[in-house]
């Protein structure tokens, strides 16, 4: 080979070398670039574990979760308060002709419910768990007065530590039963007579509540009626008259004294309405009226009854022995009849017949009364708490 053949040979050599060298350091340098640089952390102390270092996050994650499992937990699960004692109470107490009655009520869900007569105990039943019970005395009841309180014992399971168990109504229910083969008011009567029922606070303060009528259908007597009626009069201790009645639930009620207006009232959803006027009503014969009204104040029905104020020292004293008979729990009896200068106020369950035998010995003279409060009475079978009555003296 000749010399200058042999110098570029070797020149052509050494060019493939450094272009494969040129072209093994570019490609480096460009994976080199292309490379994603970690994320910037916290340098690990000299001699720290790295392994140790992700342990103590996973822990910390673990913690993490932990409490947010536990306050989910809690938001499910929210403490309970104990239930509250639940007082028991009257809903309906209707008494047929024959004397058979119905009791029903509500208290504290599952409690054991006792029913007494004055002070007696005619029976007992369990509350469902919505607090509602019923119940249906094993025999008629005897004619004359009755008058039924309420006890109840919760649940042992119910019982908020520290408080009382046995709970006892706030108001008891007098039942007047005719006797057989008269009427309410002592009359001869050839068909079976109702008995009057009505709701009185053993406080003594506040309305009373008419609940069974006699020779009234018993669907009338429960529920809300169609219209507004008048049902009774109280007195408080102080003189002052309380006005009650039923109406359709959720009625609006203007209250007119002599035609004035004195307020107004809203019946509740069982159909009850009370009111108390804010001036006391002057003593004499009055006429309350009740107006029940539309959303825009037409009237759509009234109710009326003809009513004497009592001078304050009489209302006053019925008050009072309202009061004292219904804290006794034992109905009302002949001596809360009270009498003075020859007028008396007509108390819860009383009728004609039993002031008539107060006043003169004798119920049969229940006439002479009815004859001389005729203006305020438009059926014997129906006076009203409150009244006030002329008790005729001599022959």
């Amino acid at each position: 080979m000749t010399r200058v053949a042999l110098t570029g040979t070797i020149g052509a050599a050494v060019l493939v070398v450094a272009l494969g060298l040129f072209f093994a350091i570019y490609q480096q340098d460009r994976d080199d670039s292309n490379e994603v640089a970690p994320p910037a952390g916290p340098a690990a102390a000299p001699g720290s574990d790295s392994s140790a270092t992700g342990g103590q996050e996973s822990a910390t994650a673990g913690a993490a979760d932990q409490g947010q499992a536990a306050g989910a937990a809690g938001e499910q699960s929210p403490a309970q308060p104990p239930a509250q004692p639940v007082t028991p109470s009257f809903d309906v107490v209707r008494v047929n002709p024959s004397g058979d009655a119905v009791i029903a009520g509500r208290a504290q869900p599952d409690a054991e419910v006792t029913i007494l007569d004055k002070g007696k105990i005619i029976g007992s039943v369990k509350a469902d768990n919505r607090g509602e019970w019923v119940f249906l005395p094993n025999s008629a009841l005897d004619p004359g007065e009755h008058s039924f309180t309420l006890e109840s014992m919760p649940d042992p399971d119910d019982i908020p530590e520290g408080t009382a168990i046995k709970r006892e109504s706030e108001t008891s229910v007098v039942v007047l039963v005719p006797q057989v083969a008269k009427d309410i008011a002592g009359r001869a009567s050839d068909q079976p007579a109702g008995a009057l029922a009505i709701e009185v606070p053993r406080s003594g303060t506040g309305p009373t509540r008419v609940m069974n009528v006699p020779n009234q259908p018993a669907e009338a007597s429960a529920g809300a009626p169609k219209v507004p009626e008048i049902s009774a009069i109280d007195y408080d201790s102080t003189g002052r008259a309380i006005l009650s009645g039923k109406a359709p639930s959720g009625a609006r009620l203007f209250v007119y004294l002599d035609n004035a207006s004195i307020g107004e009232a809203t019946a509740d959803e069982d159909g009850f309405w009370t009111f108390t006027p804010a001036e006391p009503i002057a003593p004499g014969l009055h006429v309350i009226r009740v107006d029940q009204v539309d959303q825009t104040g037409k009237v759509v029905a009234r109710a009326q009854t003809p009513f004497e104020q009592a001078d304050v020292p009489l209302a006053a004293q019925a008050g009072a022995a309202s009061q004292q008979a219904a804290s006794a729990a034992s109905g009302q009896d002949e001596s809360g009849l009270a009498i003075i200068n020859g007028r008396i106020v007509v108390q819860p369950g009383n009728s004609l017949w039993r002031i008539a035998r107060q006043s003169y010995g004798d119920g049969f003279q229940y006439t002479v009364i009815y004859e001389a409060n005729k203006n305020q009475i438009a059926d014997p079978d129906l006076i009203y708490p409150g009244q006030v009555f002329a008790i005729p003296t001599g022959n």
